[in-house]
């Protein structure tokens, strides 16, 4: 049995295809790739994301970088101190020894890597090396933590 007759066509509503996550309380935020260095002295890429800077307070800063895909993983968390080594490498890079969380390879769990930030330009990297600077001198209120 057929139905004969006509169908209405139903518009569907628009969705934006790229939903961007917003950090709480980051001050900048930058499209960057995630390297680490590994035996061979060859940095091996570990994915690519969004970067987050948020100011700690003491002296720290915290970065994140989220996958670009729709969950939105975390790939790289780690707090920046003033004891911690940070600095340029390259015209666009910016290395970091650090513990980080989530661990990038199983086997080194828990132990310092060198995780190399790799942004497009080098205005991209001025403005996120300045922006590190900053939150390390920012005081976080208390009343924005809780």
């Amino acid at each position: 049995m057929r139905c004969s007759g006509t169908y209405v066509q139903v518009p569907l509503k628009h969705r934006n295809k790229s939903s961007r996550f917003v950090r709480n309380r980051s001050i900048h935020d930058v499209q960057c790739k995630l390297f680490d260095l590994d035996s061979k002295k060859m940095y091996k890429e570990h994915g690519v994301g969004q970067l987050y800077i948020k100011p700690l307070g003491n002296g720290r800063v915290q970065l994140i970088i989220r996958a670009d895909n729709s969950l939105r993983n975390v790939i790289f968390n780690i707090a920046i101190s003033e004891t911690t080594s940070w600095k340029k490498a390259g015209k666009n890079g910016l290395t970091v020894v650090v513990v980080p969380n989530p661990s990038i390879k199983e086997d080194t769990a828990g132990q310092p890597i060198v995780a190399l930030l790799r942004v497009k330009t080098d205005v991209h990297l001025s403005a996120q090396w300045d922006k590190i600077a900053e939150a390390k001198e920012k005081e976080v209120d208390d009343q924005q933590e809780q």
